[in-house]
């Protein structure tokens, strides 16, 4: 009948949906896994303390591929409208690497690919900025690490 014909149709589109998440899923497991192995990545633990709570940042760095894994551990949630906000120490001055908007103490991971242009990147930084981001750092900064 047509209602089971419709019933078929909308589980096959549901468990699609379902597979195509676990395929991307999959993939980005992949790649922070192969990130990891890396003969070239090697780890920097970053100690932070933020409202009074110590956390620590940890990053693998891939020299091969020149991307960073970043876990974060421990780090108190950001006030309403704040985001803690990466940055990247140049040679040409500090550059934008992502934020991090923390609604709880949940540890979060992410990849930073280095930047495209001129600049050395020479070590990494975090400050408390808007929500939406600064060009520069303006809030205070949490910790400068050269690398």
């Amino acid at each position: 009948s047509a209602a089971v014909l419709l019933a078929a149709v909308v589980a096959g589109g549901l468990l699609w949906h379902r597979a195509a998440r676990l395929a991307t899923s999959l993939a980005a497991t992949r790649d922070t896994l192969g990130l990891l192995r890396q003969p070239g990545t090697r780890l920097v633990a970053i100690p932070v303390v933020t409202d009074g709570r110590p956390g620590e940042l940890l990053v693998f760095d891939d020299t091969l591929s020149h991307r960073w894994l970043i876990t974060c551990h421990g780090l108190a949630p950001n006030a309403p409208g704040q985001a803690y906000q990466l940055w990247f120490i140049t040679d040409q001055g500090m550059r934008s690497a992502g934020l991090m908007p923390m609604d709880d103490p949940t540890p979060m991971i992410m990849t930073l690919e280095m930047p495209a242009g001129p600049g050395k990147v020479m070590g990494l930084a975090m400050s408390v900025e808007p929500r939406a981001g600064s060009a520069v750092p303006k809030g205070p900064v949490l910790f400068h690490v050269e690398m």
